[in-house]
């Protein structure tokens, strides 16, 4: 069941989306009259939710390892705009009719959308690019760090001699400018073993030794640590050789 309720927390995040929602649905079931515009907005999904919300696909999904910042996808499948638009504009047409009010509603519906909803154009979600790449000035500079070193022969001879772990910040933008790098994992990891080195290296206490090992057993020759996040249990150089940092990315080499 947590499975499921962390599939709904990342979808309808403070609610408001699946309240306006349900308010629509019920707008649309009481109110069209034309039985195919009904089915069309308001049962057209009548079985997703025995999906959405059905415990046993959860423990199945959990059971094959499919992360909910995945599949919370499934919940596109919700007419969830559709049904609002036409259900607001429903309301606004019977309060037109009964009240001659259409105006007012409209006006109070559409702000109670503007308060509700999320900005898009804001300083967070558009800043200047540090570079023409327009990624992440770290990732760019970590990637190059790991490609010189290994150009220097570092790690010949090795299969995957360049593999990597990076933390999500970087993981996600790496093969976007390098396309070549071998990485423990890309924007999610695919396995148990990278799984573990991956959540190892969110916590805000990373135990860097353990991570060292499950890195080089899965073939990983480079690291990378934040140092914004405390390190526990740092192994000695030689085993965890440092090659070179930018900002708060250091990046060592697993001997």
């Amino acid at each position: 069941m947590n499975y499921i309720t962390n599939l709904f927390k990342l979808y309808a995040g403070n609610g408001v989306l699946m309240g306006l929602y349900l308010a629509a649905w019920v707008v649309i079931v009481v109110l069209e009259k034309k039985k195919e515009n009904k089915i069309a907005f308001a049962f057209s999904a009548w079985y997703l939710p025995l999906v959405i919300v059905n415990p046993l696909v959860g423990t199945v999904l959990e059971r094959f390892h499919m992360l909910p910042e995945r599949i919370v996808r499934i919940y596109w499948l919700l007419p969830v705009f559709f049904a609002i638009a036409y259900g607001g504009a429903l309301l606004m047409q019977r309060m037109e009719a009964g009240f001659r009010m259409g105006t007012l509603s409209a006006a109070i519906i559409v702000m109670g959308l503007i308060y509700a909803g999320i900005p898009i154009v804001t300083e967070e979600n558009f800043v200047k690019a540090e570079n023409i790449y327009k990624l992440p000035d770290g990732v760019i500079q970590i990637v190059d760090m790991i490609n010189e070193d290994a150009k220097n022969g570092a790690g010949e001879g090795k299969a995957g001699e360049r593999k990597a772990a990076m933390p999500l910040s970087l993981s996600t933008y790496a093969r976007q400018y390098d396309g070549t790098l071998p990485m423990l994992y890309g924007r999610y990891p695919e396995d148990d073993e990278a799984t573990k080195v991956y959540e190892m290296m969110q916590w805000e206490s990373v135990p860097v030794e353990a991570v060292r090992e499950k890195a080089k057993a899965e073939g990983c020759l480079y690291l990378v640590l934040d140092d914004t996040k405390e390190w526990t249990d740092m192994p000695e150089e030689e085993l965890l050789e440092f090659i070179g940092s930018y900002g708060n990315y250091c990046l060592y080499r697993l001997n």
